[in-house]
């Protein structure tokens, strides 16, 4: 079974913002939803992709990962 780490969720706007969180809340993250997500500097989709990643080193031996809201904005 592959531990699960603790998330540190920072961005603005975010209900999230500025907590530790279980990983299962990952799966109330607002993936496509105006945010891109990104997880130890890498963008993730989804929480399967968020599950995939902690498959995988070095990320299944960590107890907590930086996660980060940034918001799309849309111009030109």
């Amino acid at each position: 079974m592959v531990n699960r780490p603790k998330l540190k969720v920072s961005g603005l706007g975010w209900d999230f913002g500025g907590e530790v969180l279980e990983f299962e809340q990952a799966r109330l993250f607002p993936y496509g939803g105006g945010a891109l997500i990104s997880v130890e500097g890498k963008v993730i989709g989804s929480y399967e992709d968020l599950e995939k990643m902690i498959a995988k080193e070095p990320y299944k031996q960590k107890l907590l990962l930086e996660v980060v809201f940034l918001p799309v904005i849309v111009g030109g």
